[in-house]
């Protein structure tokens, strides 16, 4: 008996990275990458996990959570309005995913949200100002 390859939807790249990045897009001029930062600004997307918030009859529900790293590399000293420059940027993401919790209907992400932003200036060079947003949403994949 020959088994059959599983079909399955790459939930993760499909239904969240490509509409995060594409909401992203849609509000920022600012380019997302997913390997490392070019140019004075830009995003990162970083996938960190995908956990099973519960088995339903007609398939499961899984929570996602995603880096987004914003990098701003200053033409100056780092002073007050560098702050205020990456700041902006991470109040406006914040206030964008309030407004789009849902995409697609939910059928692609749900209740999503930005659990958390920490700021770092970077330790080799004192000109890189970052702000990491921790993305959550969830996803119910019907099988």
């Amino acid at each position: 008996e020959k088994i059959m390859p599983v079909t399955f939807t790459n939930i993760l790249f499909s239904n969240i990275l490509e509409p995060l990045a594409t909401l992203v897009n849609n509000e920022f001029n600012i380019p997302v990458y997913y390997d490392e930062h070019r140019g004075n600004s830009s995003f990162i997307f970083t996938p960190q996990s995908d956990d099973l918030v519960t088995q339903l009859s007609y398939g499961t529900q899984r929570e996602y959570n995603i880096e987004i790293n914003y990098q701003l590399k200053l033409g100056g000293t780092y002073n007050k309005n560098s702050i205020k420059q990456v700041s902006n940027i991470m109040e406006r993401l914040k206030r964008l995913i309030n407004n789009n919790t849902i995409s697609n209907n939910g059928s692609e992400f749900f209740d999503a949200n930005i659990s958390g932003i920490e700021y770092q200036q970077d330790e080799d060079d004192a000109s890189i100002l970052r702000g990491v947003a921790t993305f959550n949403c969830q996803n119910i994949e019907v099988l």
